[in-house]
């Protein structure tokens, strides 16, 4: 009763209020499953991620324990910059002391309007355009069984 009661309220705020409007913010490629690979050579750090799609740019930056930028590096390349998994390796002389710091990855690139959707059953994959999505939302939670799904609306 409490879902239903809510559904109409809803549906009675659409007919009150019809010229608000909720805009959600495209989809942009991120990095995620950031993490250092314990099996890199002596005397070198490994730094591994993950793109959700095809990066333009993409940096890695390390702070310093006062939230400072201590070090930031362009890692864009050719293969660096695709989706998927990826890695990158640096001479520790190279690198700013590790002590108290953080790293994350910074990736730049264009809004995802097309998607690519591969057919479970028989594997095809199927390109789908969205000219005016309403509202877009993507679960971007890497612990989430239902990670990089994404959620559109479409205007009538």
């Amino acid at each position: 009763m409490k879902k239903l009661t809510l559904f109409f309220a809803l549906l009675l705020g659409m007919f009150l209020f019809p010229s608000v409007e909720t805009h959600a913010a495209e989809p942009r490629v991120m990095a995620y499953d950031l993490h250092l690979d314990p099996t890199a050579p002596a005397g070198f750090v490994r730094f591994c991620y993950t793109l959700n799609t095809d990066a333009e740019k993409v940096y890695i930056i390390m702070y310093a324990p006062n939230g400072e930028v201590a070090w930031r590096r362009d890692i864009t390349s050719e293969t660096r910059r695709k989706k998927g998994a990826q890695s990158w390796t640096f001479a520790q002389l190279d690198l700013p002391s590790f002590k108290g710091m953080t790293w994350a990855i910074e990736a730049q690139g264009e809004d995802i309007t097309t998607l690519e959707c591969t057919n479970d059953i028989s594997g095809a994959t199927t390109k789908y355009k969205f000219y005016r999505p309403q509202g877009v939302a993507v679960d971007n939670n890497p612990e989430s069984d239902f990670f990089g799904r994404m959620y559109i609306t479409l205007p009538r």
